[in-house]
């Protein structure tokens, strides 16, 4: 129904920032094979944009174009990867969040995007950018095996400095390359889990007891040591890209909860649709007296005639 007018939902500069990730919702919707290459350009201006949310909401949304529209995955990737010299962290950091998800999808194709991440772990400190990262490497650390022991000793020199969800995926690069490359990491992984040990947190000293009776085998390890490369490296499903607004629809079109997304206090909840269609005749209005119009006509008569 929208599709002829989709210049109708591009977005301009004055319009707030919610308006602004309503449009591009409509925008993605609409996106298919034929009119692709001119939303992605589109998109493209909208990154340069100093809101910040706006911003973020793009390149999700780019994401999801990739995901749905499977002949332009690679475009997309490829320009996201170039979002990743952009000088605001913000950009960088959602954009690697993004490539790592549509790398899920193939990740032999695109060992070199991987090493390219790689080389990032020394510029950005965005925690979940950072973490996304080492997830990616670890995955996938036996399609670059030169670099993945290099990124653990660099991880391993700062782990005490690092946030709580960058130590985790540190801990998990360093399980995974034990499994897969014992020769090169088998000390930096000890090393690693010796800080952990030692570390403030506690779900990161459990993690790190449990991955080294997991990993490392002993006589107490037990039966679990022989099902750790079945544990860490089993395959894992791509991810799905969803819109934030999926969930909105049960809520009434225009009410508070609808643009909170969760219900508000005294939000009565919508009906179901009837089984039997309701008795029609309940909709007919009964009118008393005579028209307004009428009245003021029938009046202005009976002053003339007066």
């Amino acid at each position: 129904m929208f599709e002829p007018y989709l210049k109708s939902f591009y977005i301009r500069s004055t319009d707030p920032t919610q308006i602004k990730i309503l449009k591009l919702e409509v925008l993605t919707n609409l996106a298919n094979e034929t009119n692709i290459s001119t939303i992605l350009r589109e998109f493209q201006t909208y990154i340069r944009s100093m809101d910040k949310d706006f911003v973020a909401a793009t390149i999700q949304a780019i994401g999801r174009c990739a995901t749905n529209i499977g002949k332009v995955r690679d475009t997309c990737l490829n320009g996201l990867v170039q979002l990743l010299s952009n000088r605001d962290e913000l950009v960088v950091a959602e954009s690697v969040v993004v490539i790592k998800k549509l790398l899920q999808m193939q990740p032999a194709q695109h060992s070199e995007i991987i090493k390219h991440m790689a080389k990032l772990t020394d510029n950005i400190q965005v925690p979940m950018a950072r973490a996304s990262i080492l997830w990616l490497i670890g995955e996938y650390c036996e399609h670059v095996p030169k670099i993945a022991p290099d990124v653990l000793r660099k991880m391993a020199k700062s782990f005490t400095n690092e946030e709580d969800i960058v130590k985790l995926q540190v801990i998990n690069l360093a399980a995974k390359l034990y499994l897969t490359n014992s020769k090169q990491s088998k000390l930096l992984t000890q090393y690693v889990l010796n800080l952990a040990k030692y570390d403030q947190n506690y779900d990161i000293r459990d993690r790190a007891r449990f991955i080294r009776q997991l990993i490392v085998p002993t006589e107490k390890s037990g039966a679990l040591n022989k099902y750790a490369k079945k544990l860490f490296l089993a395959q894992k499903p791509a991810p799905i890209l969803e819109s934030s607004f999926k969930d909105r629809d049960h809520f009434q079109l225009g009410s508070l909860s609808h643009l909170l997304n969760a219900k508000a206090v005294g939000y009565q909840e919508l009906p179901d649709w009837p089984d039997e269609a309701p008795d029609p005749s309940v909709r007919n209005v009964e009118v008393r007296g005579a028209p307004w119009g009428a009245g003021v006509h029938g009046g202005a008569e009976v002053g003339a005639s007066h």
